[in-house]
């Protein structure tokens, strides 16, 4: 079976630049599907950016975006996704969209890599 992430001491890089996104929903919870059965189902606020996640960057919650809006994901490639080992996730799509999750109390996450891997947040 073929890994789709490498781990390291405090992440998980995964191997999903060949996906296509499918469907997203940012409310009430954001909800990721792609290509190969992958889905991503998390509780708290997502931030997005446009382009690299600098200082001076425009942050905007997700869930402030109009469906209309969040159509331009439609077909973007994971270009890289991080899964940090704090439960934090950050995803570079080929759009240029950054999407950063970070976990407060109280939230979780279920990401389904579709080859029968299932990693979640908190661990269980």
């Amino acid at each position: 079976m073929i890994m789709l992430y490498q781990t390291t001491d405090d992440r998980k890089i995964l191997r999903l630049r060949d996906a296509k996104v499918l469907e997203v929903r940012a409310a009430p919870r954001f909800f990721l599907r792609l290509t190969g059965d992958v889905e991503l189902d998390f509780t708290g606020e997502v931030v997005h950016t446009l382009g690299p996640r600098t200082p001076d960057a425009h942050r905007r919650l997700l869930s402030e975006f109009s469906q209309h809006e969040l159509s331009e994901l439609i077909s973007a490639a994971p270009a890289s996704w991080v899964v940090f080992n704090t439960g934090a996730q950050r995803i570079v799509f080929s759009n240029r969209w950054h999407l950063t999750m970070t976990p407060k109390p109280g939230d979780s996450w279920r990401l389904d890599l579709g080859d029968g891997e299932i990693l979640t947040y908190p661990t269980s």
